[in-house]
């Protein structure tokens, strides 16, 4: 229905694409993307769906040619929907709006042809609204001065000034925004294996100065610790390069519960992480093995 606004298609729900050239050749043929009932989002997948919502291009060789390329560009918003957390890297998590519905009880079910019915009836009005908010935006964009700039720096804005058309009162949508990431966050943090072990093992209680060293110490020092169901995790880094860009990928998240992060690009690639005041080690006796995600 949301697409339906404003991109009507003749399947205007899609499965997920096989790779990142489909993703692109159904950008270029739609303007809004909508991927329904995901499992999960695969890295690959996370990566392509970043790229397209602020802007992403692919180049491959033209058919029945040698020579000549052919190259997909395209921005585009998406449309994920599922049951589990689908966004549950911080990359993408950043770029994300997440809405969670509630259970529509039994009594309250409609068959498709009623709802679609009072849809095609409300459709006229809700676009209207769509489009008293853009009016507003275009009005008022160039008043628009945030204190701060989420990574969506653009959209943030473009709605704080679509605000008087929404009927909103003046900040409540970075209020709502701020929120909304903070609860994103949140759930990306307890999904990744890294972050959560940083956080447990890194303390101030035991690093009053910070943790400082090279990726390979770092995961030296993480395995010694964490039980070996999390060792055996898909997502545990299996050497020093993928621990690195596993710090590189959590940094945010991390930077969020109030670590300081620093990483030296020299002959060492040292790694210095400052934990946050206040931060204890976990009790010798806590159990790990049903705490630390899989």
């Amino acid at each position: 229905m949301l697409r339906l606004l404003i991109d009507p298609a003749a399947a205007p729900i899609r499965s997920v694409p096989k790779d990142e050239r489909d993703i692109l050749v159904s950008a270029s043929n739609s303007w809004v993307l909508a991927f329904d009932n995901l499992s999960g989002v695969p890295p690959w997948l996370s990566d392509a769906f970043c790229r397209l919502s602020t802007g992403g291009g692919f180049a491959t060789r033209a058919n029945y040619t040698d020579r000549d390329e052919a190259i997909f560009e395209s921005t585009r918003p998406l449309i994920l929907n599922g049951i589990g957390t689908l966004v549950d890297r911080a990359d993408l998590a950043d770029r994300a709006l997440t809405v969670h519905l509630r259970t529509i009880a039994e009594r309250e079910r409609r068959t498709e042809a009623v709802l679609f019915r009072e849809f095609e009836e409300a459709r006229p009005r809700i676009l209207g609204a769509l489009l008293d908010a853009v009016s507003a935006g275009l009005r008022n964009a160039g008043n628009v001065k945030l204190s701060s700039h989420p990574r969506l720096a653009d959209f943030a804005e473009f709605i704080t000034a679509s605000e008087p058309g929404l009927g909103w009162e003046p900040g409540s949508f970075m209020l709502a925004y701020e929120a909304n990431r903070r609860d994103v966050s949140e759930a990306t943090f307890e999904a990744d294996v890294v972050a959560m072990s940083v956080q447990r093992f890194i303390t101030r209680a035991d690093f009053p100065e910070g943790w400082r060293g090279s990726a390979t110490e770092l995961l030296a020092y993480l395995n010694q610790r964490v039980p070996e169901a999390t060792r055996r995790a898909r997502r545990w880094p299996v050497n020093a390069g993928s621990m690195g860009t596993a710090v590189q990928r959590v940094a945010p998240l991390l930077r969020g519960k109030g670590f300081l992060i620093d990483r030296v690009h020299s002959g060492t690639r040292e790694i210095t992480l400052m934990p946050p005041a206040g931060a204890i080690s976990p009790p010798v006796s806590a159990s790990m093995d049903d705490e630390v995600p899989v």
